[in-house]
């Protein structure tokens, strides 16, 4: 009756979450005494020896009946309450613990706040890469994915399927030529592909940059040599130039682009004219 007694304070203690005392600390701290109590309980359990109760029987039925049959029954029913209840017991620790640890965190954040008064949480929806500590929601969609083993849609994929277009090669007639082709191989014949007028005019400007030995303007070339090209082109084939050349042929010349960046978008380079000298 006394051990029966005892599961039922342990039962209240825990049904009540231990609300009898005000914080966690306390909670856990009781928490531990009553897995101790449950602990002490069960070795006390172990103590018992049916075996010498039976001999202390004897011949008695009632006595052995009382010492044996009804006091084992009783033992090995608190024995399984007494683990229900200490698995409760942890599975109220695991919660205080988890109360406690994010208590810890708060006071720790409203601390941190209160030494940096002008902290501003940043935008983190807007990163690329979201911390795990945000990224808490669960998918809206599942991925879409034809369910074959409905039965219930088998007719409409069957005409989906039967609107596939098939290529099959195989019923073809094979063409058949009326006359024979005759063909002889020979040897090709030589063609020449005319040069660039463009690219003709590039070279007569790094020709005479070599003859000059100055620093030359493209846009000042092409003006006195009036030139039939549109200053973009023909200064993007100045450019195309001097990048198509050997490394071993580009060494001996400078190009420099001149412009400004661009008012409105960082990182461009608006080219108005280039210069070529000799390196």
């Amino acid at each position: 009756e006394g051990l029966k007694y005892s599961i039922r304070v342990l039962w209240s203690r825990i049904n009540n979450e231990f609300g009898y005392v005000g914080t966690i600390n306390a909670k856990i701290r009781e928490n531990e005494l009553a897995q101790s109590q449950v602990t002490e309980l069960l070795n006390g359990l172990e103590m018992f020896q049916f075996s010498e109760l039976g001999e202390l029987a004897g011949d008695i039925r009632e006595l052995r009946k009382l010492l044996v049959t009804r006091l084992q029954e009783t033992l090995s029913d608190c024995t399984q309450e007494l683990s229900v209840v200490q698995g409760r017991l942890l599975e109220l620790l695991g919660r205080f613990r988890q109360i406690q640890g994010r208590t810890r965190l708060l006071k720790g954040w409203l601390l941190y706040t209160d030494m940096h008064p002008d902290y501003e949480v940043a935008d983190h929806v807007s990163h690329k890469q979201l911390p795990t500590l945000f990224n808490r929601a669960e998918a809206i969609l599942a991925p879409a994915a034809v369910d074959v083993a409905n039965t219930s849609q088998e007719a409409e994929l069957l005409s989906l399927v039967s609107q596939i277009k098939s290529i099959s090669r195989a019923g073809r007639d094979p063409l058949v030529r009326e006359h024979d082709m005759p063909f002889s191989l020979v040897e090709a014949e030589d063609f020449d592909i005319p040069d660039n007028p463009l690219k003709l005019a590039v070279d007569e400007y790094f020709c005479a940059v070599i003859d000059s030995g100055l620093r030359q303007s493209a846009l000042d070339y092409h003006q006195a040599q009036g030139l039939d090209w549109d200053t973009e082109s023909w200064l993007y084939q100045v450019i195309c130039g001097y990048e198509g050349l050997p490394e071993e042929h580009r060494r001996y010349f400078e190009l420099e682009p001149i412009g400004e960046p661009h008012a409105l978008y960082s990182g461009n380079f608006i080219i108005r004219d280039v210069e070529l000298w000799l390196a």
